[in-house]
């Protein structure tokens, strides 16, 4: 499962139980709330987690927390997600984008639901891209660079330029055209 699919409402924790746990601070962390102190246990829980930011970063950049399901297991949520059912009261039933691309800004004016392709459409350049511009690549058969956009599986072929910056200009206008605004030319 990807960070940003939903998993079904019913297997996830309650509202109830999410506001019971946690609370979202000014900065838009969940934190866990301190528990009312019913035996020694609860004293050294709060020691250590009262009032801390929830969870942890996976290997991926997403901040996920564990949290107990109506199965009486525990199980990983993203925040993002949990932020989410906080603030509009339910489980989203799609994916969910940051709209400025930051996996740990959790804030809930930096999230939005999104299809596949759009959240697709908002990630930044690969790891690989040493240019740092995405649909740019050098093509030496013809000794310029080529611009393409993908949607949904179907390559576009923006044309060959003389200049970087111009095969650039020409994805930025695809993605606009394409993407809107889940569009994110580098």
């Amino acid at each position: 499962m990807s960070a940003t699919t939903p998993r079904p409402a019913e297997a996830c924790p309650s509202l109830a139980y999410l506001h019971d746990r946690l609370y979202i601070d000014s900065e838009g962390e969940i934190r866990w709330r301190e528990r009312p102190v019913l035996n020694r246990h609860d004293e050294a829980w709060n020691r250590l987690y009262a009032n801390k930011v929830a969870g942890g970063l996976d290997k991926d950049g997403y901040r996920r927390v564990n949290l107990r399901c109506p199965d009486g297991k525990g199980r990983y949520f993203w925040v993002h997600h949990v932020v989410w059912t906080m603030h509009y009261g339910a489980w989203a039933e799609c994916e969910l984008d940051h709209r400025d691309g930051c996996r740990t800004r959790n804030v809930i004016s930096n999230l939005r639901r999104a299809t596949r392709a759009q959240n697709q459409a908002n990630r930044g350049t690969f790891k690989a891209n040493t240019l740092g511009v995405k649909g740019a690549s050098w093509d030496a058969a013809r000794g310029k660079w080529s611009a393409k956009i993908v949607k949904v599986g179907k390559r576009y072929q923006l044309g060959r330029f003389a200049k970087l910056e111009d095969a650039a200009e020409a994805y930025a206008q695809a993605a606009e055209r394409l993407f809107g605004e889940y569009r994110r030319a580098a």
